[in-house]
């Protein structure tokens, strides 16, 4: 902290602020950063003229990779500025704020976890959040499996099986935890419809609890 006020004078002067700071000694450190006069570019400021003001600090900490992020109050954001240099396509935070998941192209999946899973490690102290992050192709193959297993329920259909999906009802646990309520939010699906579909899940979740070898 003390080589980043050295070098960049807004933080001396108190128009920048560096509110978190996540580090691997003699690897990579990021480091987010908030400005306090909407005029001053955080990032900018601490990053300078083509990069000379972090190239200051890089050489003192003898080449230590430095991301420099700008800090948001809204943790959906702040945690997405965290995996730079990454692209993030979407973050869904838990309703607690502890975890999310994050999806990534797939061109952007090993730059955001980073070598040795480092980059994501990193964003995830920074940030205090749990972070899990998933290629859009691997998101796809996962909402297919979802979409074929309540599709296996006797009276589910293709588009029956998305808006299922849409109401957060991925599984068949998902549907007997949530029951007729959740069922009967759907367009289309009355008191006594909704009810079948949770008698047939709860047959297919029976018989798959059966199936599985005892210990497991």
């Amino acid at each position: 902290l003390k080589l980043f006020e050295q070098a960049v004078p807004e933080i001396a002067e108190g128009l920048v602020s560096i509110k978190a700071v996540a580090r691997d000694a003699g690897r990579r450190s990021k480091i987010a950063v908030v400005s306090t006069d909407t005029n001053v570019d955080p990032v900018g400021a601490c990053v300078g003229m083509k990069g000379t003001r972090v190239q200051m600090v890089v050489q003192e900490l003898r080449g230590e990779r430095i991301d420099i992020v700008e800090y948001s109050i809204d943790k959906s954001r702040f945690v997405a500025n965290s995996l730079k240099p990454a692209e993030i396509k979407s973050v869904e935070l838990s309703p607690d704020g502890k975890s999310a998941v994050l999806v990534v192209r797939d061109d952007q999946l090993s730059l955001s976890i980073g070598k040795n899973g480092l980059n994501v490690r990193l964003a995830g102290e920074l940030t205090g959040v749990d972070i899990d992050i998933v290629s859009e192709s691997e998101l796809q193959e996962n909402e297919q499996q979802l979409k074929e297993q309540l599709m296996a329920i006797p009276g589910v259909g293709e588009q029956l099986a998305d808006q299922m999906l849409e109401q957060g009802l991925f599984t068949y646990e998902d549907i007997i935890e949530m029951g007729v309520e959740a069922l009967e939010k759907i367009e289309g699906i009355g008191e006594k419809k909704a009810e079948k579909i949770i008698e047939e899940t709860r047959k297919l979740y029976e018989a798959l609890m059966s199936e599985e070898p005892e210990g497991e």
